[in-house]
């Protein structure tokens, strides 16, 4: 698809000529965007690179264009209301067995991948221990095949006792709450929010990675401003309204 543009911007001719390094540059200006500059600088580089192998040309206009820098950009999380907003809303609208994926996903940053496999496997009780206080994700559920054992703090287990230990979450419902919440979710908004209470309530790098199967790098340079000690606590009282 790059390539196809290159050759309309060119007028039609891959010649060695039509594709000299000032000609590339003025096409790559228009990706401003650093992700799509350097995956069109990907495409073009494996395309020239066929043409030169070819001996169909001999420069490499990409030489002096170097991929942009893309900077790291702080996750965005939901603050305890707007959690409560959610759990609350999620209740209402959505069946029984939603709230236990939701409260996975918020209180043990269980992935939705993972959350779907934990279902899936049939093991979803024996693996959520509530007299151990720990859920087991094993390898054949976990991302990246490494098992995790994830402490069930009062928030989990108090949704759990509510709603069952059977997880279930159709995109369709996700889709749905999204719609009956009044604030935008963000991507991945509900892994970066329980990140950041895991980490209020270790104050460990890690030990929060370990849990949460991610890197100390990671947590300790995205996860530890987000929240103050008083919205910790605040996320970690949330409890399920009583019917």
């Amino acid at each position: 698809q790059t390539a196809n543009r290159l050759l309309l911007f060119c007028g039609g001719s891959y010649s060695t000529a039509s594709l000299s390094s000032a000609k590339v540059k003025a096409f790559m200006s228009q990706f401003t965007n650093p992700v799509n500059f350097n995956a069109r600088r990907r495409e073009l580089s494996r395309f020239l690179g066929y043409l030169r192998r070819h001996q169909q040309m001999h420069n490499d206009p990409l030489k002096d264009l170097p991929n942009k820098r893309i900077d790291a950009t702080v996750p965005k999380v939901l603050y305890p209301e707007q959690v409560a907003q959610l759990l609350t809303v999620a209740a209402s609208t959505l069946p029984r067995k939603a709230l236990p994926a939701l409260a996975l996903q918020l209180f043990a940053a269980v992935r939705p991948q993972e959350v779907r496999r934990l279902s899936l496997s049939g093991e979803a009780s024996s693996l959520i221990n509530l007299q151990t206080g720990y859920l087991t994700l094993p390898a054949s559920i976990a991302k990246g095949r490494a098992l995790r054992k994830i402490r069930i703090r009062p928030a989990l287990r108090a949704y759990l006792e509510a709603h069952g230990c059977v997880p279930e979450l159709s995109d369709y419902q996700i889709k749905k709450l999204k719609n009956s919440i009044s604030f935008h979710m963000p991507p991945d908004g509900l892994r970066h929010t329980a990140i950041t209470g895991i980490f209020h309530d270790l104050r460990n790098f890690a030990e929060t990675a370990l849990e949460t199967g991610n890197s100390e790098v990671i947590i300790s340079k995205h996860y530890l401003g987000n929240w103050t000690p008083m919205q910790a606590k605040e996320f970690w009282s949330l409890r399920p309204i009583p019917p």
